[in-house]
Parts: structure tokens; sequence; C-alpha cells
């Protein structure tokens, strides 16, 4: 596999080492993997082999942004992939992959600054997006990016360390600047750009007793290095503040000082964070963009809002006079940094990444729904399946019968096109079932492609009787369609769940082709919400009204009122300081189900607890949850509950009857009451509230199965390992 990496010029920045990094790293892997700069030259230019760098400008003319021929050398060199890194390459990835459709192009995200307009086009078009912090992933999917297009992978330490730098060369370095052993030497490397707020930096420093054994090094080149040099002198800081300038190799600097430093406001995931911490420096940096994922506030430093300067200060002062902090702080930070962000750890995550897109099946993937909607649990997996295809460089095209306006902005195509296409044994359909399609099911009947099912469930229909003929009928209708459907020769089918599973094979399904695979869900996109330094215990404080939660269309399926008798139970046998909050939409035919459970809640004498959230964004959802001490589900048909992973996801405990799929999605990670009995139900309310022991307990569980079942990372890989093994050619 060839691969192109562009980028704009080899200066000696963070982004930069990572381009150096990567095109070193790929090429020892195997891969035909080349660095095209658009200007030539800079201060990392020898540090790639001669043959696998070369410059489309064939004399430096000082612009960043030219790029002659860049269209000719792409096509003169036909590269399977195209990995754009800083912001100048990335304008140009929109450009690239509309020149050239076949051409999987990767955008990279790992800039602090504002984001141009080319770059968005670009983040867009392009087939996939890596991005270096979570914070970058959690922003796109707010923008409304599909989740199973980005990947997440960390900078990796790039540091030449002096091996044999000792304690008298640590002193020694120290004595060059006026520090004895003693001195607390604060440093910072970085380059002297507005962004990197160096002059705000000095203010905090200046307000240090001046008297007290301190310095501070600044590392680093740049347009802002005379302005500040101008400051410190009128501050006459001129013995505690040094200027180092540019260092190719930082290490020794970072040997011979103790804690770093960093007010910048433009880093997303800082390269110098990640390197101090590797040589055992505590970390005091200003939150911005993902500088938090880069250490561990509170372990392995602090972290400062920018609008709380006296904290910034306050650090520096608690490391002045406690140096012991300094040392046990930054032995966690060393582990840290090398548990993490050690090269080989992130080679591993760049093989992995690119394992998944160097092997393609020779087909088309074809993902067809009848009908797909904006939020729709079956839309959301159709869309994650493309995208994931896509990410992976399939030939990956989606079709419906019918789509919502909602999605006009997706690659949708239309069913009657699929219609026309001449389909092999080659290609490869993945059918999202969910109600009968007479047309539908005559195409991939005829159809000579592997065929594979994606199966969620249809809902029984005497759920609705009494409530909705309509529901009634088209549930009906969906299950009378179920032995229809399994008698398609399809060559694999899939589902969320066992329960699922046995559903089809109730109905006549094979049981050899079936197999369990998780849904894609949107938990990711309402976990974008988080903020990492939350804690799920402070909401447990004695007194504080406890609200139990339950997610989920309001449906009869869902079986409400053994939920709202558990709650009463809870409310007057253990805290009438309680409440119950119902969110989910409310559909206008069953009404006469949402006036039983308020009659049902008025004859508890709970109704004043009872409180109807009608549905909402992820923004409402996610305050939903963090207002919540414990979710609760007692719905009597669910093939996965998407509400299950989200409670999880946000650290609420949960508790849950054991009815269909549901012990299967929660695992360990929430209680579980085997004979469905409400009062049973309170009694764990009971339990879970007052012990702190066991509430942790879950809690842990739940955000260990969430992450290695749940997020959409994972449930990306299994799906990809479950597609590959439909393609013998692979």
């Amino acid at each position: 596999m060839k691969i192109v990496i562009l980028q704009d010029y080899l200066r000696c920045g963070g982004t930069e080492k990572q381009s150096v990094f990567l095109v070193n790293h790929l090429n020892e892997a195997g891969y035909d993997a080349l660095l095209i700069t658009l200007r030539p030259g800079g201060l990392l230019w020898d540090e790639v082999k001669d043959e696998k760098v070369f410059s489309l400008q064939k004399g430096d003319t000082g612009f960043d942004w030219y790029a002659p021929r860049l269209f000719k050398t792409i096509k003169k060199l036909s590269p399977d992939i195209v990995i754009c890194m800083g912001r100048i390459a990335n304008m140009y990835g929109s450009f690239v992959q509309n020149r050239f459709p076949k051409l999987h192009v990767i955008s990279t995200l790992r800039t602090g600054k504002k984001l141009s307009c080319l770059y968005k086009r670009s983040l867009k078009t392009s087939k996939s997006i890596l991005t270096n912090c979570q914070w970058w992933k959690n922003d796109l999917l707010k923008r409304g990016f599909n989740s199973n297009k980005i990947e997440v992978i960390p900078n990796p330490i790039v540091l030449s360390q002096s091996i044999s730098f000792s304690s008298e060369d640590r002193l020694e370095q120290r004595k060059k600047f006026g520090a004895s052993e003693d001195t607390i030497i604060f440093i910072c490397v970085q380059g002297f750009r507005p962004g990197k707020n160096h002059a705000k930096l000095i203010e905090h420093f200046a307000k240090l007793d001046r008297k007290a054994n301190w310095q501070l090094w600044l590392v680093g080149e740049g347009e802002q290095k005379r302005a500040c040099e101008v400051i410190v002198n009128q501050l006459g800081l001129g013995d505690k503040i040094h200027f180092m300038g540019f260092q190719k190799n930082p290490a020794p600097y970072y040997q011979a000082a103790d804690v770093a430093v960093s007010t910048s406001k433009e880093d997303a995931f800082p390269n110098f964070i990640i390197e101090a911490q590797s040589l055992g420096l505590p970390i005091i940096a200003v939150d911005t963009v993902g500088v938090q994922e880069a250490f561990i506030p509170n372990q392995s430093g602090f972290l400062v809002s920018h609008d709380r300067p006296e904290e910034f200060v306050k650090y520096l002062e608690l490391f002045l006079q406690s140096p012991n902090q300094i040392q046990k702080m930054g032995e966690v930070g060393r582990i840290y940094a090398q548990d993490h962000f050690s090269p080989d750890v992130i080679k591993k995550q760049i093989d992995q990444y690119f394992e998944m897109r160097t092997k393609k099946h020779k087909g088309r993937v074809i993902v067809l729904a009848r009908w797909l909607t904006y939020g729709d649990g079956v839309s959301i997996d159709a869309l994650g399946t493309y995208y994931s295809l896509i990410d992976a460089g399939y030939d990956a095209h989606i079709y419906a019968n019918e789509r919502h306006s909602s999605l006009k902005h997706e690659p949708i195509k239309s069913f009657k096109v699929l219609q026309k296409l001449p389909l092999t044994e080659d290609d490869i359909l993945i059918y999202h079932f969910t109600s009968g399609w007479n047309e539908g099911i005559a195409f991939l009947r005829k159809t000579p492609c592997k065929k594979v099912l994606r199966y969620h469930n249809v809902t029984p229909a005497e759920f609705f009787e009494g409530y909705s003929e309509s529901h009634t009928k088209r549930c009906r209708e969906g299950r009378a369609f179920l032995s229809e459907l399994c008698k398609i020769d399809w060559y694999r089918a899939c589902t969320p769940s066992n329960y699922n599973a046995n559903e089809l094979i109730s109905h006549g399904l094979d049981p050899k082709i079936t197999q369990t695979l998780i849904s894609f869900t949107p938990v990711d996109s309402l976990v974008s919400h988080i903020k990492t330094s939350s804690d799920p215990q402070e909401k447990y404080l004695p007194g504080t009204p406890v609200n139990i939660l339950s997610v989920g269309r309001i449906s009869p399926q869902k079986n409400h009122a053994d939920l709202i008798r558990a709650f009463a139970f809870y409310h007057k046998e253990h805290n009438p300081n309680s409440q119950l909050t119902l969110f989910g939409k409310q559909n206008r035919y069953l009404k006469k189900y949402v006036e039983d459970l308020n009659n049902l809640a008025k004859e508890l004498e709970v109704d004043h607890a009872l409180i109807w959230i009608n549905g909402g964004s992820d923004n409402v959802l996610h305050h939903a949850y963090q207002k919540a001490h414990i979710f609760a589900k007692t719905s009597k048909h669910e093939g996965l509950c998407v509400p299950l992973i989200e409670a999880m996801a946000e650290q609420v405990p949960i508790v849950a009857f054991a009815y269909a799929a549901v012990p299967e999605t929660v695992g360990g990670a929430g209680m579980i009451i085997p004979d469905n009995d409400p009062h049973k139900m309170a009694e764990a309310f009971h339990r879970i509230i007052n012990d702190e022991h066991e509430r942790a307990i879950l809690l842990k569980n739940a955000a260990l199965r969430y992450q290695e079942h749940f997020q959409s990372s994972a449930i990306k890989l299994q799906f990809l390992q479950f597609i590959n093994s439909l393609s013998p050619n692979r």
C-alpha cells in the first residue's frame, strides 16, 4: 500500500515532528510511505530518508501555502491514501478528495486554533478524520459529524532523551543559570507565538515572592520573544526568568527542571506536556481543547480554568512550598506518559488503524434500509455501518426506499438506483430490516450478491392492543413478515443480542449463520457533553433529593407501570424526598397509555413526584442523566436498549428488570431484578443510594463495560472484523 503524507514545511513544531514520526514508522512497518512538503528544507528535513521526502516547490519561495503540481504529483504517484497534516495541508484536502474520488483522503485535526472555511470543508469531504484528542472528536460530533468517520490517536513522545544525564549533569546545567540543586525550576518549551500566551505566564510569575528560590526557563523562538524579553526586563525579573532560545533536543532542559508550565490558548494536545511528564515533571496548564487529556488533573499536575488566573499562581506557590509534591506528582505523570504516549504504544495504534485500511474487498458493500430518518436507532446503525466501511477503505454505498429531509446532507441514494445496478457475487449487501417491505424482499431474493441480514426487532403487537389500532396492525404485519424474511438465502445474519437472534431462529433462520453484533449507537454524541473532570459521586450528598430516571419512548412495551409501582414503594417506605423522571417522546396515538400511567401515579399517591420530559436534544438528555441518582428500566421488550448504554457512559447506577435482552446488555454493569418484582426494585434503589461502596463498584463496572463493548471504536472494530470474515480475498 502506498501512503502519501502531505505537510507544508518541516519546521521544528509539534505537528511536523509527528509527520516525521509517522512516515518513518509506516516505512518501518512495510508500507510505501512518502512525505511530500509544499516548501523544501526545514530543521526536520534530514530526519527522513532522502528517497522518502520531497518538496513540490523546486526552490523555497517562502510561501507555506504554495503547492505547485500537487494534482499531477498525486496522479503520478497513484497512492492509496493521502494524509493531510497541519492546517495548510488540510486546506487542500477537499480539493484532493474531489479531484480523486476513489482516493482515500484522511484529514487530521491537531490544532488549537480556529478552523478556516477550507479546513472545515476538507473535514466534511474527506473519507476519514484522525484527531489527536477526544476533545476534537467530541467537538466534531456536536457539529453533526458521524462518529464512525473519526478516530483518535494521541501524539507519541518524540524526544531524544539523554541516557547519560546524571545528577552531576543536572546540577551543571542548573549552574549555567545561577541555580542550585534546591532551586525550583519551572520550564515552558513552546514557540513564542501569540497563542502560546507567554506574556500571561510571565505575569503569573511576577506575582511570586522574588526572594524565593525559583527560576522560569523559556525554551523556544518566535515573533513574540523580543516583546517578552522587554516585559521581563521592565519587571526586573532578569535573574529569575531565562530565555533559552530554540533547542532541537530539549531533553537536557527538562531533565534539569522540576515543573512544566503552560498558559497556551491554542494547544489541542501539546507535545510539550507529554514530553515533560515522560521525564518526571508535574504539570500546571491552562485548560484549552485537549490539554486535560495529556495528563491527569490533580494527580500528575493541575488544570487551571482560563478565567481563574489566581489559581495558576496558587499552584506555583504550592510547588515552591512543597517540593515533595513535585516528586510525587512527577512520578504519577511519568508512568501515565509512558503507559499512554510512549512510541511503542502509539505505533500499535497506528498499525491497527492502517491494517483496517490496507486490505480491500474487490467488490462493493451496499447498505440498504426501507426508511432512514434522523435519530432513529436503525438509521443510526445503518449510517454507522456506512461510515465505518468508508473509513476502512471499502467501496461502500448506502440506499433507502425513503429518507427523511433531516438526512438530506447524507450520501443516501434512492433504492430505485440500486435496482438498476448489476450486482455480482463479489458484492456484499447489508439489509437493515425493520418492517415488511415486499418490493425490497423481491429484490433481495433475485440479487446474486452475498446478503447479510441486520435484524433489529419488531415489537409484538399485543403490547399495543387497546391503545392503538395502527401500531397493533403495523407490528402484527411486521412479525408475520419474519417467516418470509428468514426464507431468503442469507449469507450471514447479525443481531445486537442473542435475544434477537433467537427470534430469527424461531422463525426458521439457520442458527449457524447468525452472529451477535452490537449496533452502532448515538452514545458517543451524548457523552461528548461530559466533562472529564466531573465526579459521578458528588451528587450523592445527604439531604439531596433523589432523582430516579428512565429514558425511552413512552410506549406500552416499556412497562412504565411497574416502574411507577417500584418508585411508589421507594417513595413511601424509604425516601419521600425523591422523584421519578420519565424522559421520552410521547406518541399522539398512545395518549391513552400516558393517561393510564398518570392515573396509576394518582392512585399510588406519587403523581406530585412524577416528572415528564417529552424528549429533547443531546444536551437536554445529558443534563437529565447528570441530575439522576439511579437509572431504572422495567421494559418487557428490548433488543439492545441504548439508554442502558447511555447510563453506563453517563455513570448513573443501573437497576433493571430481567426482560428480553436487558440482562445481556447490562452484564455486570448494573443490578438486575431476576423476578421482575417492583418491591425488590425499590429495595435496590435504597441500597444503591445508601451504600457508597456498592455504588462505586457498579459505576466502575459500568465504565469498563462501556469502554470494552459499547464505545464506538469497540463497535466499529467488531463490525469491521465481521465484514473482513465475509471476504475470502481479504
